[in-house]
């Protein structure tokens, strides 16, 4: 009786991992198959005409169990592989929600935890190809953002006090009303960018490109604002008379300076 019990054992354990999936119980079925036929080819049946056809019946047996397991297992493999895709976006999904989750939480908190709880779900975001992100009073004063994507985001009333935004890509961003002051926007693009009352005040504006930046229609962003930028070196696309007047004014505005 002792002896038994452990031939039970394994085979539950044997029917249990041919349960798992269909494609093992035809393994299963052909490896047992396979060879009781080729004993039958070689010994049993070769001299009886009766018994050759059920054989060859056997024969189509195990043809079929071979090519209902190939069938099978390429339908499980790509089962499979949508079920990994589907459930791999359901996880980025959820993980997207979180991370927005978490920022809504924390705009409006002016404390430096919530600086560092924004910037770091912006980087898990972008991570995840996200770009447009609702910023709208957050509290970033000294962050760094290098080569942040934030286009489409909204940044209005956003606390931006001396924010590092080298290489981000602002396209078509809402800073209306944004705190700017010793911003750093060192070779940002800020194309479509809304810049309405944004101060600007000491801002790094080297390298940055104006492009399609709408400067009639934004209020705030004026010959008096720029003005007062700690830099405007290398500036791209800014609009001809506005740059004209700026050089003429303050042309250091467009000579390299010494920490950029």
């Amino acid at each position: 009786m002792e002896k038994v019990k452990p031939i039970k054992k394994w085979i539950a354990s044997v029917w249990a991992w041919m349960i798992v999936s269909p494609i093992r119980f035809f393994l299963v079925a052909i490896a047992f198959f396979f060879p009781l036929i080729l004993w039958l080819d070689l010994s049993w049946f070769k001299d009886s005409d009766d018994l050759k056809n059920v054989l060859v019946e056997a024969h189509g047996l195990l043809f079929d169990l071979l090519v209902f397991g190939v069938i099978l297992a390429l339908y499980e493999h790509y089962q499979q592989q949508h079920e990994n895709v589907r459930k791999a976006e359901n996880d980025r999904q959820q993980r997207i929600e979180r991370y927005q989750e978490e920022i809504s939480d924390f705009l409006g908190w002016q404390d430096k935890e919530a600086t560092n709880r924004i910037v770091g779900n912006i980087k898990r975001l972008n991570k995840e190809g996200i770009t447009s992100i609702a910023l709208g009073s957050s509290y970033l004063e000294g962050a760094y953002l290098s080569h942040a994507n934030l286009m489409n985001s909204y940044l209005g009333h956003a606390k931006m006090n001396g924010v590092y935004l080298i290489g981000a890509n602002l396209k078509n961003v809402y800073f209306i009303g944004a705190d700017l002051k010793y911003a750093a926007l060192v070779d940002a693009i800020l194309e479509g960018s809304n810049l309405s009352n944004a101060d600007l005040s000491y801002a790094v504006l080297a390298r940055a490109d104006f492009q399609n930046v709408d400067f009639k229609n934004t209020k705030g962003l004026t010959f008096e604002s720029l003005k007062s930028c700690k830099t405007l070196f290398h500036a791209k696309n800014l609009p001809e008379d506005l740059e004209k007047l700026l050089k003429k004014e303050n042309p250091a505005l467009f000579k390299k300076p010494e920490d950029t």
